[in-house]
């Protein structure tokens, strides 16, 4: 006697042999996944690629670039200098 199953879509019966084994669906499922990912990174890399090769500077972000550039190098000539140096500045800004 042949087992029937019912289809999850539409409920109508079917043969149990019709459905996908479990390693294809797997496998298919895997293949699935490495592509989506695969052209995720694709595009990823174009629009890094992109903005790398662009003419146009990032005017929005420059004078935001600018007060970092002087807030690191005003962290370096803190880190760098002697410490009676330091506490003599100190000093004469309070």
């Amino acid at each position: 006697m042949e087992h029937q199953g019912i289809a999850i879509v539409d409920g109508s019966p079917r043969r149990r042999d019709e459905d996908m084994p479990a390693g294809v669906a797997f496998f298919f499922g895997l293949m699935v996944g490495a592509f989506a990912l695969w052209m995720a990174q694709k595009w990823a890399a174009r629009k890094v690629a992109r903005a790398l090769h662009s003419d146009q500077p990032a005017t929005t972000r420059t004078p935001e670039v600018r007060d970092l550039k002087d807030r690191v190098a005003t962290l370096e000539a803190i880190i760098t200098d002697k410490s009676h140096r330091l506490t003599a500045e100190i000093e004469t800004l309070r």
